[in-house]
């Protein structure tokens, strides 16, 4: 922290070997400011801007046709969101990326977060439309949802990349994608077609149903 002006000397009372001076805590800081026979005698009041994180998350699956509510905490400063709203939340409901900034005197903290809908109409395996590898709360691996009301009796789940090429096949439920080609190289970020036959008992049977769609790695 300097003062701007033409002065000898600058003193200040904290700091008295130090003309211009780092400052870490909030508080007033006072000075004597000399130029020639005048002496001004001041202090500067240093406030900490305290930012909450806004927190919004990786990513969210949804159901096409549901509403997905984002928020930020509460904050007295300025909120502005990637479209255009500045209150504190906002309703989304279509896919796509959503950012959110909060600022304060000059101190801003961001967040974005993946919004993705997909098809909730499958008869007993519901397929979410992104895999994000570096979540720590979920979606890591792409694999599908089983209905609590049918037991999977035979199931073959295969990924294929932009070229046609397949690059992760297994007939293991529980053994999910993860985004590698393989187990072993790492794939871009992208939109992958999945290519899944399974068979069922419960409410209904079903023998060797196709679904198929696809699903955005992200990075």
């Amino acid at each position: 922290m300097a003062l701007q002006g033409d002065f000898n000397t600058v003193t200040w009372d904290d700091f008295p070997s130090q003309q211009n001076i780092l400052v870490s805590s909030a508080k007033a800081y006072k000075y004597t400011a000399i130029k020639g026979l005048c002496e001004l005698r001041s202090e500067i009041n240093v406030r900490e801007i305290k930012i909450p994180n806004p927190a919004i998350g990786d990513y969210i699956d949804k159901c096409r046709g549901e509403v997905q509510n984002l928020s930020v905490p509460s904050f007295s400063g300025a909120i502005k969101w990637s479209n255009g709203s500045q209150t504190k939340g906002i309703q989304v409901i279509s896919s796509g990326y959503y950012s959110v900034t909060l600022t304060d005197s000059g101190c801003s903290k961001s967040d974005t977060v993946f919004v993705g809908f997909f098809d909730c109409k499958g008869e007993f395996l519901y397929f979410p439309n992104i895999i994000y590898p570096k979540s720590v709360n979920g979606n890591e691996n792409f694999f599908p949802i089983v209905d609590q009301k049918y037991t999977v009796t035979q199931y073959k789940l295969s990924v294929f990349n932009t070229f046609g090429n397949l690059i992760f096949v297994s007939d293991d439920i529980n053994n999910h994608w993860d985004g590698l080609q393989f187990g072993n190289r790492e794939s871009q970020p992208g939109v992958y077609t999945y290519i899944c036959t399974a068979s069922a008992d419960g409410p209904k049977k079903f023998e060797n149903k196709t679904f198929t769609g696809t699903v955005t790695l992200l990075k």
